[in-house]
């Protein structure tokens, strides 16, 4: 139970020290056209940020997009109709098969 305990304690350690700052987010951000950059959100172990009407998770020093997950599931979760594949033919043929 001690052991659990002091594993725990360093996971949650880890991740609040890992947490990256304002400065952090900038600098992921880079030359990028960069408007309204804000922490929306901190959870001591990870915080959300915005930018361009995107928002990212930040944990562990690394910032990944979440906006994607956002929009879809707004709007409908059916994906949109130009990403629907259709298949207009079926092949039949072996393309293995070598003619003689």
């Amino acid at each position: 139970m001690k052991k659990a305990l002091y594993v725990l304690t360093a996971i949650l350690f880890l991740l609040v020290m890992t947490n990256p700052n304002h400065g952090s987010f900038q600098k992921f951000l880079g030359q990028q056209n960069i408007t309204n950059t804000n922490r929306k959100a901190n959870f001591l172990v990870c915080s959300i940020y915005s930018a361009n009407d995107k928002n990212y998770l930040a944990i562990l020093n690394e910032f990944y997009n979440i906006s994607e997950h956002n929009n879809n599931s707004r709007n409908n979760s059916r994906p949109a109709a130009d990403s629907i594949k259709t298949i207009n033919k079926l092949q039949t043929e072996n393309p293995l098969k070598t003619g003689d």
